[in-house]
């Protein structure tokens, strides 16, 4: 249906109609804000009614909007503009969940309020535009049917998005996606239709993971019942073979055993040599260190002795500086002096020269002393440790020959074990009892799978015979 087109048809909508709408608005227009007063002053004293204003901004808001509504609906020809306004006016009224009710009073009330200033004998126009009436009546009754289809609209619209989600998700129920829900909220008037179909979706999948787990179940013991079956087999064939198996095991954990013994032996006893080696190197190293210290502490007398020799030789040379002064002022009298003081001079310096090199040479072997003395003290700790590990090693192997000890004995439990064949004939006969028990389970299990079923399908009879009645 084209609301725009077919109205005029059915409402006969023609000019002499547009021209009279035009007439009413000229004559009520300028005193529609007043008319409206009485009518939000109603609005004001109702409660129902006022709740759906904020406040008397957003009143006084309306008011005006109405105002340009009707004015559209009476000056311009039911345009374009006009209906584009009526449908702001329905899905205003839909959003805000305006009842049916509230909204034709009001219309009602607006009517009667155009219709009494057309024809009040006491009022403006006196009754002289009486005829008018029928127009403005049909007006109303035009912009209620408009507002009203863009309130159903929205309604529609909103229907078949909802209808959409379910019909999507139903979809999704026939191709096997029994975990799919309808998880976006619909608007308040079908969230109830929503939650009840989840609820339903959450039964047909509770009913289906109970047949799932059934069937899990019946699979895992008819496995079990196989396992037994071949267990039950296997071992009445083993039975012939565990008595050479056995011996064969006793002979070889005997020999094992003296084996391990006697290696365990030379494993002590290259244990013990390691220790006593690694002791040896410790006192060794202990005493090429002390050794070491000698050398340096001989070092630092002979760099003692060679200061006192610069010393000495420094002195001579002062000697030998003044003596050369001394021979000057002599004269010719002093001459053999001086060669002696310069000889003495130069001998002094020779002294320190030497005394230079030996204090360079002691400095570097001490050096290397020292090194060398931090070296002997890092081969003490390494011997240190591999004496430790090798008396840590004694103890293993020593913990090694008491657990073989234990294992000789274990050999006569190992001979008492053959004894045990005979039990295995009794324990044939409790898994062959385990066997009919899991059968029994099983048979069960079956019963418990078809159940779900069974009551699905009674509602789905019940309701065919709610159906067909």
């Amino acid at each position: 249906m084209d609301f725009e087109k077919d109205f005029r048809h059915y409402f006969g909508v023609d000019d002499k109609f547009i021209a009279d709408l035009k007439e009413i608005w000229r004559l009520v227009g300028d005193g529609m804000d007043g008319l409206l007063d009485t009518f939000y002053d109603f609005i004001r004293a109702d409660p129902e009614l006022s709740r759906f204003f904020r406040d008397e901004a957003q009143m006084a808001h309306a008011k005006a909007k109405q105002i340009k509504h009707w004015e559209q609906l009476f000056t311009s020809g039911f345009s374009h503009a006009y209906h584009d306004s009526a449908r702001r006016v329905g899905t205003v009224h839909f959003e805000i969940g305006l009842p049916n009710l509230y909204f034709m009073s009001m219309y009602t009330r607006g009517a009667r309020m155009i219709v009494a200033a057309l024809t009040s004998q006491g009022g403006l126009f006196r009754g002289r535009y009486s005829h008018l009436v029928p127009t403005a009546v049909a007006a109303v009754m035009i912009d209620c049917e408009a507002v009203s289809y863009a309130f159903t609209q929205c309604q529609s619209r909103m229907r078949e998005a909802a209808l959409d989600k379910l019909g999507q998700v139903i979809e999704e129920f026939s191709l096997g996606r029994l975990e799919a829900r309808v998880e976006s909220p619909f608007p308040e008037r079908y969230e109830g239709n929503r939650r009840a179909f989840n609820d339903m979706a959450d039964r047909i999948q509770s009913v289906f993971s109970g047949v799932s787990d059934n069937a899990a179940d019946v699979q895992h013991l008819t496995q079990q019942v196989s396992r037994l079956a071949e267990d039950l087999s296997e071992r009445a064939q083993g039975q012939a073979a565990a008595v050479e198996e056995s011996n064969a095991a006793v002979s070889e954990l005997s020999t094992s055993l003296r084996d391990n013994a006697d290696s365990f032996n030379r494993a002590i006893n290259a244990s013990s040599g390691n220790v006593s080696a690694a002791e040896g190197g410790i006192t060794a190293a202990d005493r090429a260190y002390e050794a070491m210290e000698r050398i340096k502490s001989g070092f630092s007398d002979i760099a003692r002795i060679t200061g006192d020799i610069e010393e000495i030789s420094f002195q001579t040379n002062l000697l030998a500086l003044n003596a050369s002064v001394e021979a000057a002022r002599a004269g010719e009298a002093g001459k053999g002096f001086a060669v002696v003081a310069t000889e003495v001079a130069s001998l002094a310096k020779r002294a320190a020269e030497l005394t230079e090199n030996i204090r360079n040479m002691v400095e570097r072997s001490s050096s290397v002393v020292d090194e060398g003395s931090v070296l002997f003290g890092q081969t003490k700790d390494t011997l240190r440790r591999i004496r430790e590990s090798a008396e840590t090693a004694s103890s293993e192997i020593r913990s090694a020959v008491e657990a073989a000890t234990e294992q000789t004995l274990t050999i006569e439990e190992v001979k008492k074990a053959l004894d045990s064949i005979d039990t295995v004939t009794q324990n044939n006969a409790a898994i062959a009892a385990q066997v009919a028990e899991s059968c029994e389970t099983l048979e069960a299990r079956a019963d418990g799978l078809a159940r779900p079923f069974d009551a699905f399908n009674a509602d789905a009879a019940r309701k065919a015979g709610q159906r067909a009645a």
